[in-house]
């Protein structure tokens, strides 16, 4: 029983979504489910690891991965390998690896994109959710026009020529106040 209580480890806010949302709000009982092709605890180390075809879903967010480990002691989940993380109300995130606390209230996602639904995008070495209201993303491209190509195939963000596209060495997005201030270096 000890393994079954600790999959369901994430709580608070979920969505790693950038642009400020009134639709929806977390609710902080909902359960966390995982899936995934084998799951194995370790009781001495306090941890989880899920391999293969990982699914971890709450409210409206889903994450993907190719495995994700639970580590209790430090409150944190690692995924790595396909890293995905899919919200109904923004659309998609896309990252080779994450480093989350286990209630999703701060990470950081390597080599990652953020994929609105309308197909305009955020790509950056890095983005680290600072608090449920900011996010730094590192060296960052902002595709700020819409692209239905981009909107139905996240893959081919950056393969063709933008419209329109923003260059930073430093973005920070402050969903409180509604703002994107970037630095050139």
């Amino acid at each position: 029983t000890t393994l079954f209580r600790s999959l369901f480890f994430l709580s608070g806010s979920s969505a790693f979504a950038l642009p400020k949302s009134t639709n929806f709000k977390s609710n902080p009982n909902s359960q966390t489910i995982l899936k995934a092709d084998q799951i194995d605890g370790d009781q001495v180390n306090n941890s989880v690891v899920a391999s293969g075809n990982v699914e971890v879903a709450r409210d409206s967010s889903v994450v993907y991965a190719d495995q994700v480990t639970y580590d209790k002691n430090g409150a944190t989940i690692r995924a790595i390998g396909h890293v995905r993380v899919k919200n109904f109300e923004i659309g998609n995130m896309l990252a080779s690896r994450a480093e989350v606390k286990d209630d999703f209230s701060k990470g950081s996602f390597f080599d990652s994109g953020i994929f609105f639904t309308d197909g305009s995008y955020l790509k950056a070495t890095r983005i680290d959710r600072e608090d449920e209201m900011t996010s730094t993303l590192y060296d960052p491209i902002f595709s700020i026009c819409p692209n239905p190509e981009i909107s139905k195939n996240n893959e081919s963000a950056g393969k063709t020529r933008d419209f329109a596209s923003l260059k930073a060495s430093k973005m920070v997005i402050d969903r409180k106040e509604g703002k994107i201030k970037g630095k050139v270096s």
